[in-house]
């Protein structure tokens, strides 16, 4: 498992900052003044597939939320039309599964995913 690596953490009021290491493609980071961050994952092409860089843009994403404090809620979401297809196999595939795990987050965390359930 990564060890997690800390980055400066934008504030409330900041929108789209771009976190550190990662390319703003693949994982944004807004805070609001209403004490909000959202965590969009953005690779539609490949339904939200969590690559190792798409794991390292949602570690930096918490750090920084956990960094602010401004924010006392932080909503992870994917570019529609789903939030995500799982771990990327073509990552898996190429033996870069062991880059898809993330540490522990620090504050209690609580999920609501987006959807339509059958």
């Amino acid at each position: 498992m990564r060890q997690r690596q800390r980055s400066p953490a934008p504030r409330a009021g900041d929108t789209g900052a771009t976190l550190a290491g990662v390319p703003s493609e693949c994982v944004t980071y807004s805070a609001d003044s209403d004490h909000c961050a959202v965590i969009t994952i953005d690779r539609p092409e490949a339904r939200n597939a969590i690559s190792p860089e798409v794991a390292q843009g949602i570690e930096d994403a918490i750090d920084a939320a956990e960094g602010d404090d401004g924010v006392r809620v932080a909503v992870l979401t994917g570019t529609p039309p789903v939030f995500s297809a799982g771990a990327d196999l073509k990552a898996i595939q190429a033996g870069r599964g062991d880059e898809l795990a993330t540490s522990a987050a620090a504050s209690p965390a609580w999920c609501a995913a987006n959807g339509r359930s059958r």
